[in-house]
């Protein structure tokens, strides 16, 4: 049979003017393909190396010689098709029993391809922003951790950003590789550790496919078409014609990368966006003999266009004065800045001893450098960062804990580097269009497109979702736009409760409305849909960083999720969950289900429960007192005479700390008193 035409089911249903404007650029999604006269190819998903889902009838599909026969042999399975007039084929093999290696050979006439080393297990997608995106480089223990992963089973693959106006049928990818200390270390954190759960655990092949990108919305992740229909997300058309009608024009070639380079090299005629390299007037600005007459304070880490320098990008230098003691001279010093938005290159007293950058994603890479022994001398020194920032915001952005300067053999030894710092500009650029950062972060259904959209219908287990924070300007349409994301992607693989498991918000000490109306959000998604289950990393967030760094805890309780709920087995996958509430006076009483072990008052000697407040008739919420009592939890303040509504950790950065006696902490929850004759 031929491969089933993808694009058109998804444009069903899209209104008359979406049409027209699609009509018009639908060949844009096959600009810069592969039109070669290939006479048989794979589709790009099916390299050497990689995991076929066990246990499912397996699609594979690829192109060939139009009216061609094509046979598929996988070890004792052979499929044969005849590609369509388009040379279009997909053939179906299987169920496959987990092991290996195989080899798959397809033969097409006088043409054959054969694929080494393909094993049989557990295939996942992991998608979402930057926390999922977010490597194992630059995650706690990362070395340790890095070091260790040597997982000849465990096979990784990773989509490349890209975006594209309408959905393609094919993606850009380098293949499957082998999990090992060189592939892992840029990789998905989340998925990596919670992919070696599930390896330990199940003891089959594990094949982790990694879609994911920072700072992206989940309207680009959710195909435009499920978007039209509902009213909270009926601007879903407007954005998207916008961006079609400005910018659609770069996306010729076919990454993310290219055309960022062909906006670059334009934007460029009319006064730049990339560094042009330190100019002559810079080139004393990190002595530290500088007079700083002309410079001015600033707060450090902050991003400057929420400060003193609003609607700047360009190059701007900070520099900071310090006292070296006696005792670290003559020693190396490790130098942390944080993170730096975009590009630094960093001096001490006047000698350059790191930089980052151009690179992709240099905005959120911790800023470690080494101060060599030879420069280090007691007394005054100078700390001075060249920055560059192409679109956005700029600045050194810490977090504040993360900058310090200490000997680099005894880093308990510590002078902290955040606070007032002075700056001045060197380089200011006429204010970037945000092209880089707004198109396909913004934009519905440029990442769905492009780089989910081909991915199906290759077989899998399910999903590992983590996003949110982008969508926290927008939390009153997140409960209904991850309905319909999750029903799309459904539908796009056939599968109608494919496992879809999220991560809940970490915490996250942040003066932004709907932080927590997104959390709880996220848990009506998890508690109405079916399939749906959510990690809770409420206790395990940065206070001063949206990107928290124990990535290792996040995929351990993902893999408990799909242990229990997707592979049956009697673990603990939750914290305690609300179940019903009932009042005794002045008393709230709640009851839980998920209490195994028992509730537990974590760190709390005196048994005493954080985190929780208490609401009367006129609905203002107050700080409570709770208490376990036995299976159960009393909750009262002297403010409330007649409680009717509780709620728990409610809050950006929360301070709750109940959890059960198998270690797992509660979600943030809502709880009304329990109404005659059933419900809440």
């Amino acid at each position: 049979m031929g491969m089933r035409p993808k694009t058109s089911s998804l444009l069903a249903g899209l209104s008359l003017a979406a049409l027209t404007l699609m009509a018009g650029c639908l060949s844009l999604s096959l600009l810069s393909q592969d039109d070669a006269p290939v006479p048989l190819r794979l589709h790009p998903l099916f390299t050497d190396h990689m995991v076929l889902q066990r246990d499912a009838r397996v699609p594979i599909w690829g192109w060939a010689a139009p009216g061609q026969e094509v046979t598929v042999t996988v070890g004792s399975h052979r499929a044969v098709t005849r590609a369509d007039g388009e040379g279009c084929w997909e053939v179906h093999v299987g169920p496959l029993p987990a092991g290996g290696p195989h080899a798959i050979e397809v033969i097409s006439g006088d043409a054959s391809l054969i694929l080494w080393d393909v094993l049989v297990g557990e295939v996942w997608l992991a998608s979402g922003q930057s926390n999922m995106e977010w490597p194992m480089a630059w995650s706690d223990n990362a070395e340790e951790e890095i070091a260790s992963a040597n997982w000849p089973r465990m096979r990784l693959i990773t989509i490349p950003h890209q975006v594209a106006a309408t959905p393609r049928d094919t993606v850009v990818t380098d293949g499957w590789v082998e999990c090992t200390p060189e592939t892992v270390e840029m990789f998905s954190a989340v998925a990596y550790h919670f992919g070696r759960e599930l390896l330990q655990d199940l003891d089959v092949p594990i094949g982790l496919i990694n879609c994911s990108w920072g700072g992206t919305s989940m309207e680009a992740w959710t195909p435009l078409g499920p978007q039209l229909h509902d009213f909270p997300l009926a601007d879903a058309e407007a954005l998207y014609q916008a961006w079609f009608e400005k910018w659609s024009w770069l996306y010729e070639g076919n990454t993310w990368e290219e055309a960022v380079a062909r906006w670059r090299a334009q934007s460029n005629e009319l006064g730049g966006y990339t560094d042009p390299g330190p100019l002559a007037i810079e080139e004393s600005w990190a002595s530290p003999d500088l007079d700083e007459t002309e410079w001015r304070p600033i707060a450090v880490p902050g991003r400057w266009e929420q400060s003193e320098l609003p609607l700047v990008d360009g190059v701007v230098w900070f520099r900071r004065v310090l006292e070296i003691p006696a005792a670290w001279e003559g020693r190396d010093l490790a130098l942390h800045l944080g993170a730096i938005d975009d590009d630094d290159i960093t001096f001490f007293n006047g000698v350059e001893v790191g930089r980052t950058g151009p690179v992709p994603n240099s905005w959120i890479m911790p800023r470690d450098y080494q101060v060599p022994a030879h420069l280090v001398r007691a007394g005054r020194c100078v700390i001075a960062v060249r920055v560059f920032d192409g679109a956005g915001d700029g600045g050194i952005t810490g977090p504040s804990e993360a900058m310090m300067l200490t000997p680099g053999d005894d880093e308990s030894d510590v002078i902290p580097l955040a606070g007032d710092w002075l700056f001045r500009v060197a380089m200011p650029l006429q204010q970037n269009p945000m092209v880089v950062g707004e198109i396909p972060h913004g934009t519905p259904s440029l990442l769905h497109n492009a780089m989910l959209h081909p991915l199906a219908p290759f077989a899998m287990r399910g999903v590992i979702w983590y996003q949110g924070e982008s969508n926290a300007a927008r939390f009153s349409e997140y409960r209904r736009l991850s309905e319909v994301m999750i029903d799309a992607w459904r539908s796009l693989w056939g599968q109608r409760e494919l496992p879809f498991l999220l991560v809940q918000l970490a915490g996250f000490d942040v003066d932004w409305e709907g932080w927590t109306d997104v959390q709880w959000a996220q848990w009506e998604t998890a508690r109405d849909l079916p399939g749906v289950g959510m990690a809770v990393a409420a206790d395990i967030g940065d206070r001063a960083d949206i990107h928290p760094r124990n990535k290792r805890e996040v995929g351990r309780r993902l893999a408990l999720i799909a242990r229990a709920q997707v592979y049956g087995e009697d673990v603990v996958f939750s914290g305690p969950v609300g179940r019903a509430m009932e009042v005794e006076g002045s008393r709230a009483i709640l009851s839980f289900d998920h209490a195994d072990g028992g509730l537990v008052a974590r760190g709390a000697e005196d048994g005493a429960l954080t985190g929780f407040e208490i609401a009367g008739p006129d609905g203002e919420f107050v700080p409570a007192d709770a208490r376990i009592e036995g299976d159960r939890v009393v909750v009262q303040s002297s403010q409330v005479s007649h409680p009717l509504v509780v709620r728990y950790n409610w809050f950006n950065w929360p301070t709750g700390n109940l959890f059960n006696g198998a270690g797992l902490p509660a979600p943030l929850f809502r709880q009304t008193v329990t109404v005659p004759g059933g419900g809440l």
